[in-house]
């Protein structure tokens, strides 16, 4: 792996440091050390689009997330990566899992509609009724024409 001191200085690439889990073999015990990881908005980009791609034409889900967890690693800051990855979790059955990266979507980009009206679903899925009006409030003050008729369904608002 690279040095940290020696890392690329681009634009798009630092250099952090990161926990990393490794098992020893052969016994099996677990020790934690510090393993350069280097992001680069180039390969996120990459990631996040074999992601999308594996999502939308029904691909292996597990690889799907693989390139997801790997586009928000090299790019944190993209909500579109974290929308990505909430959409396979929940293709997956990891509702909270899902609800936590639209969550992280919308604190990324306030106005990710998609975004706020998934985290507004899920929120309703688990029996939070208030959290789930909340974000259909948000989404329809957005502009959003399904999420105002799901507020004044669901919520009991004009």
């Amino acid at each position: 792996r690279e040095n940290p001191a020696e890392a690329n200085t681009e634009d798009n690439v630092d250099t952090v440091q990161e926990k990393e889990i490794i098992q020893t073999p052969p016994t099996g015990g677990m020790k934690l050390h510090f393993e350069p990881v280097t992001r680069d908005s180039v390969k996120a980009i990459e990631f996040k689009n074999s992601a999308l791609e594996l999502l939308i034409n029904n691909g292996n889900l597990i690889d799907a997330k693989a390139m997801g967890d790997l586009a928000i690693l090299n790019n944190p800051d993209d909500a579109d990566s974290w929308y990505i990855r909430g959409n396979i979790n929940q293709k997956l059955v990891r509702d909270n899992d899902a609800l936590q990266d639209f969550l992280k979507a919308v604190e990324l980009n306030s106005e990710h509609i998609d975004a706020i009206k998934k985290s507004a679903i899920l929120f309703n899925k688990t029996g939070d009724k208030g959290m789930s009006c909340y974000y259909l409030l948000k989404a329809c003050n957005l502009g959003d024409p399904e999420a105002c008729d799901g507020l004044r369904k669901f919520c009991n608002q004009q």
